[in-house]
């Protein structure tokens, strides 16, 4: 063992709205190259999602009872399930984007030449990294369905007004979401790591993210936020878009394809965001990180 080695990690501090602005001119300035390496997990997602719907929505649906949740979209536990690989893939491409000179990892090979604008890869740590994420978007929407049967069961047994029940609302949205940050918080760079470096190790997000997990937890609050705003503001013409093309008021499989293409813009800038978040994350506070896939590739 060197000196080096013994030597203890300096802490590198990060700073909350410096990486969420890095995030978003990163996103606008490299939009182009972003698209063309992760279009295809977003395309898959944005197929997963209408084959979901389908089986939910068919008559007679085609999916039993016990396996649909309206805590999840599409109504179904199922989704995480299915989504995840293809988020977890689109990761895999932006973190080999932003940290390696040579980036081409996904790049699909013909016997005749590389398809440069097509990128697809499901190996170990992509179905590791995927499974962190299953893990994560299932939590997410059973706390969802735990804060409703709480509200449930206080409406149901006490008749409390309006005010009160709003509160009741408050508290426990509040400390829903404190719960997922928190889960967000461990997962997330979990996930990154995998993923940049082949490692799954908690040890190593502990020792990755010492001095700083109130400001990981704060920068995934925000960005979330930001997000979730984003949705807010283009859901009226989203709407307003598939109510033109479709003149429905029920559930067509024409419908649900043109919602997701419709979404898809959307779609691609989560997957894009909380990527390349993550991996602003680990290169500050982790450098050395950047190199050890490569020296791996090197190594085999």
């Amino acid at each position: 063992m060197t000196t080096t080695e013994t030597q203890p990690r300096k802490i590198r501090l990060l700073r909350v709205l410096r990486v969420i602005t890095a995030t978003f001119q990163y996103c606008w300035k490299d939009a182009r190259r972003l698209f063309v390496i992760t279009w295809f997990a977003c395309a898959l997602a944005s197929v997963s999602r209408v084959v979901l719907d389908w089986l939910v929505y068919s008559w007679p649906p085609m999916l039993p009872a016990w396996t649909q949740s309206l805590h999840f979209d599409p109504p179904t536990w199922l989704t995480p399930l299915f989504l995840a690989p293809w988020v977890a893939m689109g990761w895999a491409f932006v973190l080999n984007e932003m940290f390696e000179e040579d980036a081409r990892r996904g790049v699909v090979k013909t016997r005749a030449r590389e398809l440069g604008w097509l990128r697809f890869e499901l190996g170990r740590t992509v179905l590791i990294a995927a499974a962190i994420l299953a893990v994560v978007y299932l939590l997410e929407g059973a706390t969802r369905a735990a804060q409703f049967e709480i509200l449930y069961a206080i409406a149901s047994a006490s008749d409390p007004s309006d005010r009160t029940l709003t509160l009741w609302a408050g508290l426990l949205t509040s400390v829903r979401v404190g719960f997922m940050i928190v889960v967000f918080t461990w997962c997330f760079p979990l996930a990154g790591l995998v993923l940049q470096t082949g490692t799954f190790s908690f040890a190593r997000v502990r020792e990755t993210l010492r001095g700083n997990w109130l400001r990981v937890a704060l920068i995934f609050l925000l960005l979330s936020v930001v997000l979730r705003g984003i949705d807010l503001l283009v859901a009226p013409l989203t709407n307003w878009l598939i109510g033109s093309l479709t003149n429905s008021t029920t559930w067509t499989f024409r419908a649900a394809i043109i919602r997701f293409v419709i979404d898809f813009p959307l779609q691609m800038l989560w997957i894009v965001a909380w990527a390349v978040t993550v991996g602003i994350i680990l290169h500050t506070l982790n450098p050395q990180a950047r190199g050890e896939r490569a020296a791996e590739g090197t190594a085999a």
